[in-house]
Parts: structure tokens; C-alpha cells; sequence
């Protein structure tokens, strides 16, 4: 049986790039690793879990090879765990990518 046809309309990079990330309103900084970007989103997975709609301040630093370093605010729109760990995969739209 074949997977259904991805119905993006833009399509995702594979990344293993270290993400840093704080919630609006919280004090606290966050780690994690993300796992897809594209044009309008990003996958990544981390320990903590932030709040179903929330905005993040989220950078994500330059991987290995030729994926550049990205800044911007992301809003939370998918949270699910990981499987086999205590992380969770974490969906996020590009809402703004400051100057």
C-alpha cells in the first residue's frame, strides 16, 4: 500500500538543526531540534511542551551542509509526542521573519 500524495504546497527539507525557543509571556528558554522546514512551516522536537496556539520566538541555528540559520515567530499549531522518548514533535507556522 502506498502513502497518500503530500497535498502541500510547498514541499519539506529534512534538517537536524539545534532550535532555541521562548514563548511569549514566559521567561523561560527552550531547546530542541528540528526535523523539516519549509517556506511556510517547521517540525522540530523537544522536551518541553508549549501551549496549542502560542507564539514562539524560535531560532534556528545554521546545520551541517546548506541549510542557513533562520529567526523568526512561529505560532504552535500541531503538538504530538514522540514517539519512544519524552519529547514531543512539535508543528509550527512561520507567522513573521523579523528584519
Amino acid at each position: 500500500m502506498s502513502a497518500p500524495p503530500d497535498k502541500r504546497d510547498l514541499p519539506r527539507i529534512p534538517v537536524d538543526s539545534a532550535v532555541v525557543y521562548s514563548q511569549f509571556g514566559s521567561g523561560g528558554i527552550y531547546h530542541g531540534r528540528a526535523r523539516n522546514l519549509s517556506g511556510s512551516g517547521i517540525l522540530f522536537t523537544t522536551p518541553h511542551r508549549p501551549i496549542l496556539g502560542c507564539r514562539l520566538n524560535l531560532h534556528m541555528r545554521s546545520g551541517p551542509g546548506r541549510i542557513p540559520s533562520l529567526k523568526a515567530i512561529v505560532e504552535v499549531v500541531r503538538i504530538t509526542p514522540a514517539t519512544g522518548r519524552d519529547q514531543f514533535q512539535v508543528a509550527g507556522k512561520i507567522r513573521e521573519v523579523p528584519a
